[in-house]
């Protein structure tokens, strides 16, 4: 015989997320940080992974909550657990720099793994970072400010070397180790991009679309993010896929954005498998071929792409590991 009473109040861990998003948003409610961050704090606590990211954000930055770097960084990590790549990025980069975490040799390398693992599950800027090597990077992640000291790489570039050039436009960019500066930033990305530095271009394309820290130039990003595309850059041929798939600055042309996605694809960029699958699953824009369409979307969902689990799940080709974002709707 069982004693023990079941008449405890089951909490729904997923509308109490779902609640403090409202609430930081001021969506359908009066927005109100504190509530929002004590909302996000008991769901962190129940184990959603998706509270426990929001938490830490919240902690950190002490939007809602009194600031707290050591508690952000329990949380980060507890999100991390679950596969939240945000999260992997954004203790990597405590641990980088000694916030919230006792530093030393032991952090630095905590942060390489988790840098790592962030990047491994498509995130930008774990892939840009200078701790993980990746396609693209090249010898410009050889410039270390902490050995080669801020003016050491500013001498270098000035003397016209496009690897320096584009990592300390990055520094700008950044704030890393300089204060940010993203005028000057653009105009050493610009110096590097004229060498026929790729990830320059890159980066060149994406300020001079937002008109972030330049004038905004909308038929000059589409000509240099092309031209990084068709060097091969896999961020820059996602990104000019979701252009062209959304018409965003420039016409609409859903056949070739899927040629792009398909390119970035092939080098393992999981939000393109997961693009690419939907398209070829539904026929959108590109000949339908339903088996091609979910291989690539079990690719992405091998990375831990959301929407390719999200989508798998829908058409019955995939039950959702314990542990995985909810999705929040």
């Amino acid at each position: 015989i069982d004693s023990g009473s079941n008449d405890a109040p089951k909490i729904n861990v997923k509308a109490l997320y779902n609640r403090g998003v409202r609430l930081l948003k001021g969506k359908d409610m009066e927005k109100d940080e504190n509530a929002a961050a004590e909302a996000f704090g008991e769901a962190a606590r129940h184990g959603h992974t998706q509270a426990q990211y929001a938490y830490a954000v919240m902690l950190l930055k002490g939007t809602g909550i009194k600031k707290d770097e050591k508690s952000a960084a329990y949380w980060f990590e507890e999100a991390s657990k679950g596969g939240h790549g945000n999260a992997m990025y954004n203790l990597g980069m405590m641990c980088h720099k000694g916030l919230g975490v006792q530093g030393g040799t032991e952090a630095q390398e905590k942060a390489k793994v988790l840098l790592t693992e962030a990047a491994a599950f498509g995130h930008l800027k774990a892939l840009r970072s200078g701790v993980v090597k990746i396609w693209g990077g090249g010898p410009w992640m050889d410039y270390d400010p902490r050995e080669m000291g801020v003016d050491g790489i500013l001498r270098e570039a000035e003397l016209g070397n496009q690897h320096a050039q584009f990592k300390y436009g990055v520094m700008l960019l950044e704030g890393d180790y300089v204060e940010v500066d993203k005028p000057a930033a653009s105009n050493w990305f610009m110096k590097a991009m004229k060498q026929g530095n790729v990830e320059a271009m890159f980066e060149m394309s994406r300020l001079l679309f937002l008109g972030d820290g330049v004038e905004k130039d909308v038929d000059y990003a589409f000509r240099i993010i092309r031209t990084a595309a068709e060097k091969g850059h896999p961020t820059a041929q996602h990104n000019l896929g979701v252009k062209l798939y959304f018409g965003e600055d420039i016409p609409l042309d859903r056949g070739e954005a899927g040629f792009w996605f398909l390119k970035a694809a092939k080098q393992q960029l999981p939000e393109s498998q997961n693009n690419i699958g939907w398209m070829l699953y539904l026929g959108d824009g590109v000949n339908q071929d339903t088996r091609e369409g979910v291989m690539w979307m079990e690719r992405a969902a091998e990375a831990n792409n959301q929407e390719a689990i999200y989508h798998l799940e829908n058409i019955g080709m995939r039950k959702r590991p314990p542990g995985l974002l909810e999705m929040w709707n």
